[in-house]
């Protein structure tokens, strides 16, 4: 059993938070492009793009599979809690 201080469960849930606000700061960079587009260049977003699709309904199409990856890339980097230098733990996982 690996003896977990409370330092290391707060390190952990600040990178958490830390790696969180980052993506949802991404993101919203992204989304503010696609507001942008819409408010002020509307004629923009009927402008067919790759298959035929107009501008607004590939960009919110793309909005989409970002976030799934966002989610995905989130978990993958927050899933693991370091507990020494050769072994991790999966959070919420009993030793």
């Amino acid at each position: 059993m690996v003896d977990r201080s409370p330092n290391d469960i707060n390190t952990f849930e600040r990178r958490k938070t830390y790696v969180g606000v980052v993506m949802t700061i991404i993101y919203s960079i992204i989304y503010a492009g696609y507001v942008a587009i819409s408010v002020f260049r509307p004629a923009l977003t009927g402008v067919r793009t790759i298959l035929g699709l107009n501008l607004a309904t590939a960009y919110g199409i793309a909005l989409i599979i970002i976030a799934v990856a966002l989610a995905i890339i989130y978990n993958y980097l927050v899933r693991f809690r370091e507990i020494g230098a050769s072994e991790t733990v999966a959070e919420g996982e009993c030793e």
